[in-house]
């Protein structure tokens, strides 16, 4: 299995770095930013390897219960989206070419599309497994994390939003930590919450997209920040009652041992 997870990253990489060289060459963009990216999605991608082969005991199917013999075709989408973060920085980073802004609101809309494939894939042929379910908040959080500041730069996302976001996505991820560290960690589910949190987030950033094209629509995005805000503020309570539920779980054990 090792040899297969690692076939398959180092096939994501190539993929990744004939991308950003492709866009270098054709657009003649700035060389240390490409020798920069070059690093970084190399760096990128030994992490997600690393992180791959410690959890590879965890690519089990949850519905039978056995253990893959190579990664699956849901579980390999998610690794793309994993795998084109360090390549949508990239492009935002050279979002003022012009002609660049337009591969990024396509790449942008696939990404975020492969995280309905992924989950539809899973449940439809029953490729729903362990490591999918931690490999999908992965590239949720990280993804929206990425694109949440780049946006910030560059003055798409107003500050209370930047905020907003950015302390939803922080208590998830010191949530996590802190029972990680009580050795009584959280098992990585999708909630309803947070899939219409996702969802909204995704929908509103791709949207924002048009912000390049047709800035004038500013009534029409004020509209949709507002709502998606409001999505992320509601729903936020829902993880905090979840982490509050989990935290008496671990008390009464504490209790009990």
């Amino acid at each position: 299995m090792e040899k297969k997870i690692g076939r398959l990253v180092l096939l994501f990489w190539l993929f990744q770095c004939s991308a950003v060289f492709a866009i270098y060459k054709i657009f003649n963009t700035d060389t240390e930013i490409f020798s920069a990216f070059l690093i970084h999605i190399t760096i990128w991608h030994s992490l997600l390897l690393f992180f791959l082969i410690l959890y590879k005991g965890d690519f089990i199917n949850v519905g039978t219960n056995l253990i893959l013999e190579k990664v699956n075709l849901a579980n390999g989408i998610t690794l793309l989206r994993i795998s084109s973060v360090p390549l949508i920085a990239f492009l935002l980073k050279q979002n003022s070419i012009e002609q660049i802004k337009i591969i990024l609101a396509v790449v942008l809309i696939l990404v975020f599309l492969t995280d309905f494939f992924d989950g539809f894939i899973a449940r439809k042929f029953n490729q729903e497994t362990r490591i999918g379910r931690m490999l999908d908040s992965m590239s949720d959080y990280s993804l929206l994390a990425l694109v949440s500041i780049v946006y910030y730069q560059l003055g798409l996302l107003p500050n209370w939003f930047f905020y907003l976001i950015f302390v939803r996505l922080m208590f998830q991820a010191l949530g996590m930590l802190f029972f990680m560290l009580l050795k009584f960690p959280v098992e990585i589910k999708s909630t309803r919450g947070g899939k219409i949190t996702i969802a909204a987030t995704m929908i509103l950033y791709s949207l924002k997209m048009l912000q390049f094209f047709v800035p004038f629509f500013k009534q029409l995005f004020l509209i949709g920040e507002y709502s998606c805000g409001f999505i992320i503020f509601v729903f936020l309570f829902e993880k905090i009652f979840i982490f509050y539920e989990h935290y008496k779980k671990y008390r009464k054990r504490d209790i009990e041992t």
